[in-house]
């Protein structure tokens, strides 16, 4: 239920290519692949980073992360991404 324009985006987005392991991959290739590996899309709220000059350090405003994570490890990924690893994650374990 999205709109031909957000589809379009969403499209673009997930065909972008990413260099992971010394292989060039689509975004959407990516999220399949970790998923397959055991990875889990994982949401955190409220964090917060550093930045400015190490004399004047300034705390950056609360955000949302979003990850795909296994054990310690974790990748960095967009809230679209998100949602996508999401949706194959749910449905992954309603077929199980």
């Amino acid at each position: 239920d999205m709109t031909p324009l957000r589809f379009g985006k969403v499209v673009a987005l997930m065909e972008q290519l990413i260099r992971f392991n010394g292989k060039l991959m689509t975004r959407l290739q990516f999220i399949k692949d970790r998923l397959q590996e055991g990875w889990k899309p994982i949401r955190r709220e409220g964090v917060t980073s550093w930045y400015g000059s190490r004399w004047d350090r300034k705390e950056s405003k609360p955000r949302t992360e979003y990850r795909l994570q296994r054990n310690d490890s974790y990748f960095c990924i967009t809230k679209t991404e998100f949602d996508f690893a999401s949706y194959l994650a749910e449905r992954e374990e309603s077929l199980s």
